[in-house]
């Protein structure tokens, strides 16, 4: 499968939940897509106006196609997201949490060491102690050869949406 097709199928998959941005440039890097989800939920008194509380969960999925995909790459990214991880966050009075998965497409066999250091990588962080939320991160890398989805044990509910199939 090619990454066009890819990413046009994952466009009708999410189409519904989430909004898209094409060729998506952060700092130094150019994510071919980014896909924005933001939940809002209110509970209120009587009629709307009387809001009681009210809380935000966003997700946002970015997915970058490379030919080629070592512990080099990956390491050099992640420590890109990690660095900037508030950049992604509005940190609005009702936001509540925030995920951000970043999905790596390759089109070629992967490395052991590759699809362990994957699996293991989580960061979290925390806002004001918690107050004004928190985001975590994750990764995820589609082989569009084989048809294969790595990501961690949190990650296990998004492995049927990202599959190329």
């Amino acid at each position: 499968m090619k990454s066009s097709e890819y990413f046009e199928l994952i466009e009708k998959r999410l189409g519904g939940y989430f909004d898209f941005v094409r060729d998506f440039p952060f700092d130094g890097v150019t994510f071919d897509l980014k896909a924005i989800s933001n939940v809002r939920n209110e509970k209120y008194f009587a009629f709307k106006e009387a809001t009681l509380y009210a809380y935000e969960n966003n997700e946002i999925l970015l997915f970058k196609y490379t030919e080629s995909m070592n512990e080099d790459i990956f390491d050099k990214l992640s420590t890109i997201m990690k660095d900037n991880i508030a950049e992604f966050v509005d940190l609005s009075e009702d936001h509540m949490s925030s995920v951000i998965n970043c999905v790596i497409l390759i089109n070629e066999d992967v490395e052991e060491q590759l699809v362990e250091k994957i699996k293991k990588f989580k960061y979290h962080k925390s806002f004001s102690f918690g107050f004004k939320g928190w985001a975590d991160m994750m990764f995820t890398l589609v082989n569009l050869k084989d048809g294969r989805v790595y990501n961690n044990k949190k990650l296990k509910r998004q492995t049927k949406l990202l599959l190329p199939l």
